[in-house]
């Protein structure tokens, strides 16, 4: 970066006094101008420096306006060659240029402005070029670490090695793809989280200067720059360069914009090459889903690449992302959209984690999972279901985002894979068996359920009034009690001992209700005809409750 120090080094400028704003010389100067000014110049701009000359004619308030203007348009200083009727700058002048860190220069009366002006812009042009030059080895560099199959590593440590500062390179979805040695981790960890809840909001297409909103112990990486990594103006993934400075050195900025150049060719190969596999991966298994694979060979051939053509034992598993009063999955805003795509990769991850053969894929707005396992295995089932429990309270919590899962039976043979996906989409879809809440569901065999469903509810209504009775509708203690008993009874095969036993009472206490069950209903619950249609209408119970007011 080339300051104002720097200028002031030249041989035309060695004689050159600071009258004010010396805690301002190290500020970056990309040009400097030369005018004669009656009045404020508009073409000033950011790190550039006015060269002029001060005439008794200029009156201290146009001389202080002007001061203020580039002070404002934070330029890198202004040097008046003083004129023989006029010796010295106000002084409220010099107070504020000092308060503004803004340099004011005396220029020697022996050099003439032209020839200041030459040296400085001819030093500027020098140090500009080989800056450039610098650049374009470093972007010959990058692209050759690249190209040779030395990987995102190597290039993030030689960026370190050129910055000096701790870089850490994420992907689009905030992923770290790969952080430099001096990255410590845990330290990041606050910053990590601060751009989390920030990309939500903000597409940056600029690179940006960031603080941590909490600074109280003066963290490491309070501050720190993101350099967005683009492919027609859509984000690829990010460089991170904690502790860093603001401004950045000219060189450094250079070097992390032409890293991202090469970082971007390369993201989008990696992209394009995911994106050709993950949808040859998609067809197969649409494919699959859907029947079109209807022999064993097809299957294999195709499925090569993927492991579950090995599965013979096997669930389905479908899994759906949720929000709140959200619409539909292609209305998603950026921020619903990126917590539903962490949801899935928390999914993924946590899945294969616990279970070798898994294979897994999207569908739409659906994401499914084929789960192989030893069938011998007896604690598969609740495994899974704590697994599955634990997901959805994290995915809760961490996004809150809303998981529905539906689970197929278990299956042996892969052309029976459409079926299973079938069971997983039922069971996702019921919302009233077992009267469950839980949005975990098991698929559960729907021939009953689809022909109580079938019943026109009016006619479903008369059969459950008429079959329960007074136990319909229990309106106190007592028969609240009794229809308990009875339902506890039905599902312990009319086993007096352990409907006790689950309801903690006396036998004695059930043999008392049950009896009073039979003079209630008119019927004795030893009939199996009866203890039928009373379990039928108790397994329509919650659709009555949902549905007949």
């Amino acid at each position: 970066m080339i300051t104002l120090a720097h200028i002031l080094e030249l041989h035309t400028f060695q004689q050159v006094k600071v009258l004010a704003g010396k805690n301002g010389l190290h500020q970056s100067i990309q040009f400097v101008h030369l005018t004669d000014i009656q009045e404020t110049p508009p073409f000033i701009n950011k790190e550039q420096l006015l060269l002029t000359t001060l005439y008794s004619s200029h009156s201290k308030e146009n001389l202080f306006q002007l001061v203020k203007h580039l002070v404002e348009k934070n330029s890198a200083g202004i040097g008046f060659k003083v004129s023989k009727n006029m010796q010295q700058i106000p002084t409220e002048i010099i107070q504020f240029a000092n308060q503004s860190n803004f340099p004011i220069l005396e220029l020697p009366l022996h050099y003439s402005i032209e020839e200041m002006l030459s040296e400085a812009l001819g030093f500027i042009l020098k140090e500009q070029t080989t800056e450039l030059q610098s650049a374009y080895f470093i972007h010959q560099e990058f692209t050759q670490l690249i190209s040779s199959g030395g990987g995102f590593h190597i290039l993030i440590d030689r960026l370190t090695q050129l910055t000096a500062l701790p870089i850490v390179l994420l992907n689009e979805r905030l992923n770290i793809i790969s952080a430099s040695p001096l990255a410590n981790e845990h330290l990041f960890f606050d910053v990590y989280q601060y751009l989390y809840e920030l990309i939500y909001e903000v597409e940056y297409e600029q690179p940006q200067y960031l603080e941590l909103p909490y600074d109280e112990n003066k963290h490491v990486y309070g501050h720190f720059y993101i350099f967005p990594i683009l492919a027609s103006k859509k984000p690829l993934g990010y460089l991170v360069l904690l502790g860093a400075p603001d401004p950045l050195p000219a060189a450094t900025f250079l070097t992390i914009e032409h890293s991202a150049n090469v970082l971007s060719f390369e993201l989008m190969k990696r992209q394009a090459i995911e994106k050709q596999v993950q949808q040859e991966k998609d067809e197969f298994f649409t494919d699959l889903i859907n029947g079109t694979l209807q022999t064993h060979e097809e299957i294999q051939h195709r499925g090569s690449p993927y492991n579950i053509v090995s599965f013979q034992n096997f669930i389905c598993i479908v899994y759906q992302i949720d929000f709140e009063n959200s619409a539909h999955p292609l209305n998603l805003n950026r921020k619903e959209v990126i917590l539903r795509e962490r949801s899935i990769e928390l999914i993924e991850k946590r899945i294969n984690e616990h279970y070798h053969d898994v294979s897994s894929f999207k569908k739409e707005e659906l994401f499914i999972t084929f789960i192989d396992f030893d069938k011998n295995e007896p604690s598969f089932e609740k495994n899974l279901m704590e697994i599955l429990q634990v997901l959805h309270t994290d995915i809760f919590q961490l996004f809150d985002t809303l998981l529905s899962v539906g689970i197929s039976t278990i299956h042996e043979d892969l052309l029976e894979v459409p079926i299973a996906f079938q069971e997983s989409i039922d069971a996702l879809e019921s919302d009233f068996h077992e009267n469950s809440k839980t949005m975990i569901r098991k698929y559960h065999t729907q021939e009953l359920s689809e022909i109580i469903k079938a019943i026109p509810l009016k006619k479903l209504k008369t059969f459950y009034l008429s079959s329960l009775r007074e136990l319909a509708k229990p309106n106190d203690k007592e028969k609240e009690d009794l229809m308990i008993t009875l339902m506890t009874y039905l599902n312990h095969h009319c086993q007096i001992s352990e409907t006790a036993k689950s309801l903690f009472v006396h036998r004695n206490t059930v043999i008392y209700r049950i009896k009073k069950c039979e003079e209630l209903l008119g019927n004795s619950l030893k009939n199996p005809d009866e203890t039928l249609k009373l379990r039928l209408a108790l397994f329509a119970r919650p659709l009555i409750e949902r549905y007949i007011k």
